[in-house]
């Protein structure tokens, strides 16, 4: 099979017989103009039809495939659209290219990374039945983050309307730098009828679009379903691009493909090209992280409060020891620092930072610390430079008390690159880059569209990330956007893992780690476990003020169930640690401990292992008894996640039968010596049955042997 016809046949799989259309797989709009890959007919939604001649220059390679066009009017342009092929998953990614081969510059309007008409034609059912279509996208928001939803095409009022072209679409976008601030760039389109999906992912650096939409004229019977993503659109956040005589521009990547079955199937097949594709992955084990911000001492590191902290980490047997936001800040908080980066040794007596740091290898910890790279405050000598340090709007750096580094200046990467070198000297191999704030509609320093600025600027810091890796191979860095705002594959792809939500409220982060399960891999999924936590209350955290709130909140945790439930909400994705554990009592100390243990334990079975919802995905604010799990079927096992959020019934039934099969069986592997807990599987059926504890929360990961 040659490899396009590969690509279509993921589309248009080979038994449909009834197929009228072939795939539109972009669109480029030049000064109004319209420009649609397939000749002869106008594309969807334009009055003006402009076609694109296809040449017989084609490339084939092993992976990759790529087709050339021309434009046939006003506008001389050469398109390239190259697919991509992978070893683990069917997944193709397309990249459109546009270069100017005319005599005068163009202006690019609009360039989408993939346009894809023709979806669903091999049912009996049409397209508008209430029934057929499952549209499987995810919402976000600040410590609410990976919120998916299932819902038909009715509920999203995608029905015929007009005897002529319909012209209701369904559109998911974001605008600004927090890419994933409102919904992930991600949908699956499930089709209950023939029983096979159909999923877009879209790699964005800055704003992005997806719409979904149907291409067919009025209640034509045989319609379809279609699919447009960009990243480059006048009309969602004035987005353009001036070619010159030879200029080039390239859309971002956008990866599509079929699968037999359900949303589990197209989530499996995406995660195994985000692993394939990935720059970087643990060589080893997975490290044990503890920072000391979420639930703990917040942006208040001192000797004081850093010492037991890392006492108890090394007890605990955790990795790495990451010092959070503060370190660089006075005593005097309103000299905030961020962007110079000098060290604030007022806060390290009889230490210093360096001394704290080697305090943590004298312990077998490695020493981690927090930056903001892209961040600058109004207070940093960089802020009030007459160049092109910051990102500036109309002349003036852009945010109030606080701006952004333009990471296109080479000024900006030699001076992130020194800081960098710095704190490796000091020891540090471990760097939590955070993002607090969004560029909104963008900037331009240049006279260029705001929105492609941001975007360059993005993937400019990006590249700077690649260098520090390269300059330094040991270095591990992670990605936080204030939690989960800036987390699409194109981020991810640069960083071992992910903060996946600022959330502080334990019971709350089942459901946010269960949802992004389905978005990154497991091992790259930060999730936050803080027993003991210390909730904000400003710049000074103090662990339970005086000493009779003390003993009322050590009663409140006597009973270890906050732990338990806190350690399994790390233990099926990336364990992150927080908490007070340095005033824990013997019996939640000694559950963090194993919780640490196991999870090591199961490293090399997470790298490997692709997420379930037996009970369905839920919502931060749902109550009942929930389940995640992750599958290894090399590996034989199934860990599961089940959790008890102010549940009336403390007993759930979980169909399990898809996995586990008559001489599976399964237990309790987390905590070990649980006596408050039951778990049977009933081999005739493959339901699993698990009561919880009769607490307001409680949680037990169990293992199933299949």
């Amino acid at each position: 099979m040659k490899q396009f016809d590969y690509i279509e046949q993921i589309i248009f799989p080979a038994e449909d017989k009834k197929l009228k259309a072939r795939p539109d797989n972009f669109r480029i709009n030049v000064e109004g103009l319209t420009y649609s890959q397939f000749e002869g007919r106008n594309t969807y939604g334009s009055s003006h039809g402009n076609f694109l001649i296809h040449h017989d220059c084609d490339e084939q390679e092993e992976n990759r495939y790529i087709k050339y066009y021309t434009t046939d009017g006003e506008a001389k342009l050469k398109i390239a659209v190259t697919y991509e092929f992978f070893k683990t998953s069917s997944a193709v990614r397309q990249t459109v290219s546009v270069t100017n081969i005319g005599d005068k510059a163009e202006i690019i309007t609009h360039l989408s990374s993939a346009a894809l008409d023709g979806l669903g034609q091999d049912g009996l059912l049409p397209w508008y039945d209430k029934n057929r279509y499952v549209f499987h996208s995810c919402d976000s928001v600040w410590e609410g983050e990976a919120q998916w939803r299932h819902s038909s095409l009715h509920e999203l009022c995608m029905v015929p309307s007009t005897t002529h072209f319909n012209m209701k679409t369904v559109s998911l976008r974001s605008t600004g730098s927090w890419t994933t601030a409102r919904y992930y760039p991600m949908v699956i389109l499930e089709d209950t009828e023939t029983g096979k999906s159909f999923y877009l992912e879209i790699e964005p650096a800055g704003s992005w679009q997806i719409e979904l939409y149907n291409p067919s004229e009025g209640f034509a019977k045989d319609g379809s379903i279609g699919f447009e993503a960009n990243c480059a659109n006048f009309h969602n956040d004035g987005w353009f691009a001036e070619l010159k005589p030879g200029e080039s521009y390239t859309a971002k990547p956008c990866v599509y493909g079929y699968v037999s079955g359900g949303f589990e199937e197209a989530v499996a097949d995406l995660l195994a090209y985000k692993r394939e594709t990935s720059i970087v992955k643990f060589k080893g084990r997975i490290p044990v992280v503890f920072n000391c911000y979420m639930d703990c001492i917040g942006g208040n590191p001192t000797s004081e409060n850093l010492i037991p902290l890392i006492d108890a980490c090394a007890k605990a047997k955790a990795d790495i020891f990451c010092i959070d936001a503060g370190w660089f800040r006075s005593k005097d908080v309103r000299l905030r620092g961020v962007g110079d980066y000098e060290i604030a040794e007022d806060r390290f007596p009889g230490y210093g930072l360096q001394g704290i740091f080697d305090y943590m290898k004298s312990k077998n910890i490695i020493p981690g610390i927090w930056i903001e790279a892209e961040r600058c405050d109004i207070n940093c000598k960089a802020y009030n430079a007459v160049d092109d340090t910051l990102c500036k709007r109309h002349g003036k750096p852009i945010g109030e008390n606080t701006s952004f580094f333009n990471f296109r200046e080479p000024s900006v990467r030699e001076h992130m690159m020194r800081v960098i070198d710095k704190l490796y000297s000091m020891g540090v191999r471990y760097i939590k880059n955070d993002y607090n704030q969004t560029t909104g509609g963008g900037f331009s320093n240049y006279g260029e569209a705001f929105s492609k600025e941001s975007s360059d600027s993005i993937d400019a810091f990006l590249r700077f990330i690649d260098s520090v890796r390269q300059k330094y191979p040991d270095m591990i860095i992670e990605n936080c956007g204030s939690g989960g705002m800036r987390e699409d594959n194109n981020t991810l792809k640069h960083f071992e893992l992910q903060s996946t939500s600022d959330q502080e409220l334990f019971f709350r982060n089942p459901s946010i780690i269960s949802g992004s399960l389905a978005l990154m891999a497991p091992e790259k999924a930060g999730a936050w476990s803080y027993p003991y936590p210390v909730f904000f209350n400003g710049e000074n955290r103090r662990p339970f003020g005086d000493s009779a709130l003390w003993e009322k909140k050590r009663a409140m945790y006597a009973d270890g169930e906050e732990t338990i439930f806190n350690m399994v909400n790390g233990l099926i994705a990336n364990l992150y640690m927080s908490g007070r554990i340095d005033m824990c009592d013997k019996l939640n100390f000694n559950l963090i401990k194993e919780g640490i243990k196991l999870y090591k334990s199961n490293s090399g079975f997470i790298k490997s292992a692709v997420p379930v919802w037996p009970l369905g995905t839920f919502s931060i604010d749902d109550e009942g008894m929930f389940c995640t799990g992750l599958i290894n079927r090399k590996k034989g096992k199934m860990l599961l996640a089940v959790w008890n959020i102010n549940a009336w019934k403390k007993t759930v039934v979980i169909d399990i039968s898809k996995w586990a099969g008559k001489n599976s069986t399964a237990r309790v592997c987390y905590p070990a010596a649980d006596t408050a807990s039951v778990c049977v599987y009933h081999p005739d059926n493959g339901k699993l049955s698990v009561s919880l504890p009769d607490v307001k929360y409680s949680a037990r990961l169990i293992e199933i042997i299949l």
